[in-house]
């Protein structure tokens, strides 16, 4: 079965800056007589592509409701990694550095290295643990910077969920059912 890319825009609101989106990349997979059947629609109805003009709900409810939830999916992720993303950026969590530093040291390859005689106080007795958290939170940040440098939206924003503990709820997500655009082609270059 041909898999076929979408992709979604969704309006989140309005900031100071202007219209804030959050854009997502997906997948729907049809058959090849569902795709027969799209290309047969666009075509019987004059090049027409607008799902609400082609009363596509009504003449083939279960190719509407496959594209209506592929729709659905790629906009509540690219909603989520928005909002995971910006979470982060903004400082929205509150995991405790020492949990985040466990976790990413277990599981991602954080390392801090040091010489606790470079944290001793001036008598060389104890160790001065404010300094040393200062210098860990400023090791892990850089880190955490590098390392999300070459993801992709989607490995960043569950790298950042997982490690600051980030987990935004996205429940109505505004988006548009369409036809993914490479049937449009094949419909309108007669194939």
């Amino acid at each position: 079965m041909p898999i076929f890319s979408i992709d979604t825009e969704t309006v989140l609101g309005i900031s100071h800056s202007g219209e804030v989106t959050a854009e997502g990349e997906g997948t729907v997979e049809l058959t090849d007589e569902e795709v027969q059947q799209l290309i047969d629609l666009i075509r019987d109805n004059g090049g027409e592509t607008n799902v609400e003009k082609l009363n596509l709900e009504e003449k083939y409810p279960e190719i509407y409701e496959m594209l209506d939830e592929a729709y659905r999916e790629t906009a509540r992720q690219a909603e989520y990694n928005h909002w995971v993303i910006e979470g982060y950026e903004n400082g929205w969590y509150e995991t405790d550095l020492k949990e985040m530093v466990k976790k990413c040291e277990e599981e991602y390859g954080f390392h801090f290295e040091y010489d606790p005689k470079d944290y001793m106080d001036e008598e060389g007795t104890e160790v001065d643990e404010d300094l040393l958290y200062d210098d860990l939170q400023d090791a892990f940040y850089e880190w955490v910077s590098k390392y999300r440098g070459p993801l992709d939206e989607q490995d960043d924003a569950a790298f950042l969920s997982d490690v600051f503990c980030l987990e935004p709820e996205v429940d109505d997500v505004d988006y548009n059912v369409e036809i993914p655009p490479a049937i449009i082609k094949m419909a309108k270059d007669g194939q």
